[in-house]
């Protein structure tokens, strides 16, 4: 694998989910968590779903539906974190 392209993608989902807390004003753990959680679930169907319909990656639908529940979940851990963290810079 290309380690430097996987950087890259999980830098650029990163400064995405980041840059849509901050203006939403997300502040604490849950409010990160779920903002993570629907933006990676969301990005997780549209990308499966093309490569679903476009090319023969994936043979059943099981390995569809794991991988946006593994992606929606650590969307939400790392809009947690995030969340977490902005608040922290809030109360200084």
């Amino acid at each position: 694998p290309k380690l430097w392209a996987i950087f890259i993608g999980n830098l650029a989902a990163s400064a995405l989910l980041g840059w849509v807390l901050e203006r939403t004003n997300t502040r604490g753990f849950a409010g990160g968590f779920m903002t993570g959680l629907i933006i990676f679930m969301l990005n997780s169907i549209s990308i499966d779903m093309m490569f679903y319909a476009m090319m023969n990656w994936y043979s059943n639908t099981t390995v569809i539906i794991v991988d946006i529940i593994v992606n929606s979940l650590f969307g939400g851990a790392i809009g947690g974190v995030m969340g977490l963290m902005m608040a922290r810079g809030a109360e200084k």
